[in-house]
């Protein structure tokens, strides 16, 4: 048995470009692209358990409401809005440092 028989050739889904030539840096740098941006769907999945949290609490209306749940749902809404900035500006980052090092900013 030799290495190519345990071999899965998958889709190139993401576009990756692997290949001869390329740094296994450039892969690493390309998986956390693509970790950050699939961070953003987590930030829409944590927006809408927020907002559910907050309607099941009895905060928009009712007679029942219950004060620590509704905390605890805003408290959720902030840190899903709070960590969706802080990907943002880490996409922002890492996409400015290459073209201020490269001198190509603003082209």
């Amino acid at each position: 048995m030799n290495k190519n028989d345990l071999m899965v050739n998958l889709p190139n889904m993401l576009k990756w470009k692997i290949g001869p030539g390329e740094t296994p840096w450039d892969n690493l740098v390309l998986a956390v692209f693509g970790l950050m941006y699939a961070s953003e769907a987590i930030f829409v999945i944590a927006i809408i358990y927020s907002g559910i949290m907050y309607i099941t609490s009895g905060g928009l209306v009712g007679s029942e409401t219950k004060p620590a749940k509704a905390a605890a749902a805003k408290k959720n809404l902030i840190w899903a809005i709070t960590g969706f900035v802080i990907i943002l500006l880490a996409i922002a980052i890492t996409q400015w440092i290459p073209q201020a090092l490269s001198g190509t900013l603003g082209d």
